[in-house]
């Protein structure tokens, strides 16, 4: 069995949380493999999914923006506030670990903090994929023992996961090292995706999906989460610097 910790996971049919999570768990079924899952709720409270998941409450530190925008907010009471929601977040899930693991074959976490961390700490024997995402390096590289962290996974043996080698090579300057000096093991994989959503169109359905969303000229399409970690502004400056005759449309979907 592969137990599989993250902070976000979709709690209801068309979720945009963590979908790319979900999306690895159905390759790790696919595989033959058994998974449990440890993931956040919500301060709407989460549901259980398909009996597969074990939700830990978490208020609104993952889903309502993002836990990075959370612990940048300039309000040194709320800072405060969210530091408190992710340390009862990260004990409740070590409670859940002590639980649960001894049934595990290995293990799956999906951004180092907390749940690479957690599983470094307190399944040390248990072979490790610790996926590393864009939102890791946004929050390791404020935090003042960023750096630290990120090396002190890397001395764990895990094999780190990344969906590009841009990601790999940002994650190496932050630590000063390579991963693999630390002991680490890399990996460059693209991320899970449904692939009844995402396909290769024919230039026929283009051409109607086009007209039915009223595109006449080249277009820009942007997705993700509604929050500054995104940097939709910095596209829309870059967009403004292109000559109004030869700019692109551009839609933002999140």
């Amino acid at each position: 069995m592969i137990g599989v910790l993250t902070t976000s996971y979709p709690r209801f049919p068309d979720d945009g949380a963590g979908v790319f999570v979900r999306e690895r768990v159905r390759v790790l079924l696919a595989e033959g493999s058994e998974v449990e899952i440890l993931a956040a709720s919500a301060r709407d409270g989460a549901s259980e999914d398909e009996g597969q998941v074990t939700r830990i409450e978490a208020g609104g530190l993952f889903y309502e923006g993002g836990a990075p925008e959370a612990l940048e907010v300039p309000e040194r009471l709320s800072r405060w506030l969210a530091m408190a929601e992710a340390a009862r977040f990260s004990l409740a899930m070590l409670g859940q670990l002590t639980l649960r693991a001894y049934r595990w074959d290995a293990v799956e976490s999906h951004w180092l903090v907390p749940c690479g961390m957690l599983a470094c700490a307190a399944l040390p024997h248990l072979p490790h994929r610790a996926h590393v995402h864009g939102g890791d390096l946004y929050l390791l590289a404020r935090l003042r023992w960023g750096d630290s962290v990120g090396r002190a996974i890397c001395r764990q043996k895990p094999v780190l996961v990344f969906a590009s080698a841009t990601l790999r090579d940002r994650f190496c300057a932050l630590i000063d090292s390579s991963p693999e000096a630390l002991g680490a093991q890399c990996r460059i994989e693209p991320a899970a995706f449904d692939a009844r959503v995402f396909y290769r169109r024919s230039a026929e359905d283009k051409t109607r999906l086009r007209l039915a969303l009223g595109l006449r000229t080249p277009t820009v399409l942007a997705a993700g989460r509604l929050v500054p970690i995104k940097g939709f502004d910095v596209l829309v400056a870059a967009l403004g610097t292109i000559p109004a005759a030869a700019r692109p449309e551009l839609v933002i979907a999140g």
